[in-house]
């Protein structure tokens, strides 16, 4: 038996075209050494974060997803 997740717990659907939730455009979820992580260079005006244990390629400008890679830290 598992027990619920909290109430306050949420997963996110995360897909190519959706906008990220704002509260993962913080510096925080940034990946900065993407080379470390094997991760392509990031096109001009995007960053990659990650969240959840995936690797996501997002719009500074507008927070639109562009790619998702999934793996750990």
């Amino acid at each position: 038996y598992y027990a619920p997740p909290p109430r306050y717990y949420r997963v996110h659907d995360f897909r190519p075209g959706y906008r990220l939730p704002p509260q993962y455009l913080a510096e925080r979820y940034y990946v900065n050494n993407w080379y470390d992580y094997q991760l392509p260079p990031p096109p001009p005006q995007h960053r990659w974060a990650y969240i959840d244990g995936r690797y996501v390629l997002v719009a500074v400008a507008t927070g639109i997803i562009a790619q998702i890679l999934f793996g750990g830290h």
